[in-house]
């Protein structure tokens, strides 16, 4: 019994484990190289949108949080406001002012407030604007310089005690008059008909895979050729 266990049931039963695990990898390549691709869509909506609802602390900036409208309230960390290297702004190239936003769960958001503009007063601030990717995304679309300063990775490693939310959020208030920056329209999904086709290869690849794993447990458990079977004793 401890012989058939070993010789024929484990290794079956492996064999199923890893051939269930390969095609199950394999379908969900095949099915991101074949799913339309998103591109990018102007939405001329003034919606404002909950800031629960488009970002979440610790977590990556959803996709269809770019571009969106939304409004926070929080206090403007003045003291660790930086400009970022000349970059497009209203026809020209200038740099962007940049202030951190503490909420009230203790973490931060990171604010363009214009393309210069005084400083804004201490105290409990409500910020209305678009909700950008960090410049370090693969996101469509999105202009990117060469020098990502407003990266998460980046300001994380900048204001180092701080829980720093992803993204950052264009300021379109008043109140900071901001001066020359655009904000990127919301993304939208819309079919494109691209096929990735590294993700094909990847989904073959699995496939190649769940052979191998077959072929294994067939060598492992195909009788051996009546002419391997010597017999005992003399010649």
């Amino acid at each position: 019994m401890r012989r058939i266990l070993l010789t024929y049931i484990a290794p079956s039963i492996a064999m199923m484990l890893a051939v269930v695990t390969c095609v199950l990898l394999a379908q969900w390549q095949w099915h991101i190289g074949f799913r339309n691709q998103t591109q990018v869509l102007a939405s001329a909506s003034t919606e404002i949108q909950t800031f629960a609802d488009v970002s979440t602390a610790e977590q990556w900036l959803p996709r269809t949080s770019i571009g969106a409208r939304t409004r926070v309230r929080g206090h403007l960390l003045n003291a660790r406001t930086f400009r970022t290297a000349a970059r497009p702004s209203a026809g020209a190239m200038l740099p962007w002012v940049v202030t951190p936003l503490r909420l009230a769960d203790g973490s931060v958001v990171t604010v363009v407030r214009g393309a210069g503009g005084p400083a804004v007063s201490p105290g409990e601030v409500t910020i209305t604007g678009r909700m950008q990717p960090s410049e370090d995304s693969p996101a469509v679309g999105v202009w990117q310089p060469a020098a990502p300063e407003l990266s998460t990775s980046r300001l994380v490693n900048r204001w180092t005690s701080d829980v720093i939310r992803d993204g950052y959020l264009v300021d379109e208030s008043s109140s900071t008059l901001i001066r020359g920056v655009t904000a990127t329209p919301r993304f939208t999904a819309a079919p494109s008909g691209h096929i990735n086709w590294r993700n094909i290869a990847y989904a073959c690849q699995w496939l190649l895979f769940a052979l191998f794993a077959l072929f294994v447990w067939w060598r492992q458990v195909a009788p051996a050729p009546e002419g391997n079977n010597y017999p005992h004793g003399n010649t």
